[in-house]
């Protein structure tokens, strides 16, 4: 899923600083009612109004970024981005893709190795090189006038950065992006819809390591980068792009009218699903022709048939990854990270490197849930590999030889299947703070069938309440 694993529990809080300073950065719900004002049933307004507020915003959360780096000459690298930044603002010459650039800078100097050695956690940080290069190309794009005084090619930036080139290939087709900085990055199902239903995608900046779709620990950068890529539907060409935003905008406009609370809350969660995580299953839309030039071409409505359709395929999705966290043992074959081939599976050598993780009385590998009961785990937060390992064999991850590290990163990745249990443990927080009973376990059982039972009422409340609203729209 898009939003990582503590999606609904955005937190804003005030950070004092050195020297007496005090900031606070604007709470993402106020920007969000602002784009509203702007964008809210007028899509095609372009009032550069809007950049009055975006610099006074984007003030607040560079203090906020500046005083969380320590080395002097990061400090500078944000000083110089933040400098371009404000000189297009000054000039007028500011728009939503070079502002959404320069939050992505910062999060590459915060994420950078020079800073992270500081802090002790160097995983996933990015070398100096790469952060030095990617300032220097998108400083140039902050700096351009127009397009006619900056000729990379977006696909030329995207191998430079491929969150940089998303953002370059979205420039002239009005996607606004919504940056801002939090100290977890993460924003709520409501503030979600509302901007990607304005064709204004969040896009978040933690101020420290933060999570997403069940993945601690990651880097600003790695936030940063995974929802702007989840702005530009990253596998989707933009023909298709552009179609999923015209969906998103007539859903999100009739789940916004919905007034008993727990009907929307469950149709916010299903338009997060089918729209922003299944991307309405676009490529699958029986509508759907390529041309002779091999672009897809989309019809000019959507029918009822297909809003359901697309609900019915995530459900079908969702229930399979429930099913995974049972984990029967190990599959047949094996998909290797290192040769990039699949490979028999278990073997010799596999048996050795994973041994600690095979259930005695089976002989084959723990799934999560036999590990969560079996150790002792507590079932009501997040897990991470880390803490597995260390409790099932302390100091393993350590002693792991390089050769070895693809049979532990399938079982990591696919027999545990964690992130998608740590999305369940977020999504619990997010239902049971909205009045809704959602609970994974009963003592020692996990309630698969349960969560199921909840995900489809869920999808069927959706498709009840969104779903005749297409009738009119569509040749059906």
């Amino acid at each position: 899923m898009k939003k990582f694993i503590f999606l609904g529990l955005l937190i804003i809080l005030g950070i004092s600083f050195a020297q007496g300073m005090d900031t606070r950065p604007t709470r993402i719900e106020d920007r969000c009612k602002v784009f509203e004002s702007y964008y809210l049933n007028q899509p095609e307004n372009n009032d550069p109004g809007i950049f009055d507020h975006m610099k006074s915003w984007h003030e607040a959360d560079f203090v906020a970024l500046y005083h969380t780096v320590q080395l002097p000459a990061n400090q500078e690298k944000l000083q110089g981005i933040r400098e371009g930044l404000n000189q297009s603002f000054e000039t007028q010459t500011v728009t939503h893709s070079k502002i959404a650039v320069a939050y992505l800078l910062y999060s590459m100097v915060t994420s950078s190795i020079s800073e992270m050695e500081l802090q002790g956690d160097t995983d996933g940080a990015i070398e100096s090189e790469r952060v030095d290069r990617t300032i220097h190309y998108g400083r140039e794009y902050i700096a351009k006038k127009g397009t006619s005084d900056y000729t990379t090619d977006p696909m030329e930036l995207y191998g430079i950065n491929y969150a940089l080139g998303k953002i370059a290939l979205w420039d002239q087709d009005d996607l606004r992006w919504l940056p801002f900085v939090s100290l977890s990055g993460a924003a709520r199902f409501r503030p979600l819809n509302s901007q990607f239903g304005m064709k204004a995608p969040l896009i978040g900046l933690p101020l420290g390591r933060g999570a997403y779709d069940g993945n601690l620990n990651v880097t600003p950068f790695d936030h940063i980068a995974h929802d702007i890529l989840h702005g530009g539907f990253s596998s989707l060409c933009p023909e298709a792009v552009k179609f999923v935003y015209d969906i998103y905008r007539k859903a999100d406009a009739i789940v916004r009218d919905i007034k008993e609370p727990k009907v929307k809350t469950l149709c916010d969660f299903s338009l997060f699903e089918v729209g922003h995580e299944a991307k309405f299953c676009i490529m699958n839309h029986p509508a759907m022709t390529m041309n002779t030039e091999g672009v897809p071409e989309f019809p000019s409505v959507v029918t009822k048939t297909a809003i359901e359709a697309a609900c019915d395929m995530r459900l079908e999705e969702i229930n399979i990854e429930i099913n995974k966290v049972y984990g029967l043992g190990p599959s047949a074959d094996y998909f290797d990270f290192h040769s990039q081939s699949i490979k028999p599976w278990p073997n010799k050598d596999a048996l050795l490197t994973l041994s600690p993780f095979v259930n005695p009385q089976t002989g084959v590998l723990y799934s999560l849930i036999e590990i969560i009961n079996h150790f002792g785990f507590n079932k009501d937060t997040v897990l991470s590999v880390e803490e597995i390992t260390d409790k099932i064999s302390p100091g393993f991850l350590n002693s792991l030889p390089d050769s070895q590290h693809s049979c532990f990163d399938h079982w990591r990745l696919v027999v545990l299947h964690l992130n998608f249990y740590n999305q369940l443990i977020g999504l619990k927080a997010f239902f049971n703070r909205n009045g809704m009973e959602f609970d994974l376990w009963k003592g020692n059982e996990f309630q698969a069938d349960a969560i199921s039972a909840f995900f489809k009422e869920a999808c069927e409340t959706f498709k009840r309440e969104v779903g005749p609203h297409f009738k009119n729209f569509f040749d059906s």
